[in-house]
């Protein structure tokens, strides 16, 4: 699937398969990417912000230029995911968020929604392969 520069904000892709995908600079705010599979997607410069990616995975995806500000990363696999991210600080996740080595992301609010409050990083959200 390659969609560049596509306008896919507000769109339902729960459960959608989207490995290997092209989706550079999408704009995705909004979307609901609940187990989404997003497995070796390229995500250059999708604005991700607001997205609901409960349980996505986005191992080995390029995430460069991301925009994740205000994204529900609760249970997403990040931890071979390669490229710097935009407001990472701003997104939440959970316990079983796997981040890269020494990432470490603040929880989500207990009503599943993003709360603007509290949330950050204790380095600089950089993915890159180990």
């Amino acid at each position: 699937m390659r969609c560049i520069a596509a306008n896919l904000s507000d769109t339902n892709l729960e459960y959608a398969n989207l490995s290997h995908a092209v989706l550079e600079f999408a704009n995705t705010s909004n979307v609901q990417l609940t187990g989404a599979n997003l497995s070796d997607a390229d995500l250059a410069g999708v604005k991700l912000s607001g997205a609901d990616l409960i349980d996505a995975d986005l191992s080995r995806a390029f995430l460069g230029g991301v925009n994740l500000s205000g994204a529900n990363l609760s249970m997403d696999n990040l931890a071979n995911a390669t490229g710097e991210v935009l407001n990472l600080d701003k997104a939440c996740g959970n316990a079983k968020t796997k981040l890269p080595n020494g990432l470490k992301i603040s929880p989500c609010s207990t009503d599943s929604r993003v709360d603007a409050g509290a949330r950050g990083l204790t380095r600089s959200p950089s993915f890159a392969h180990a």
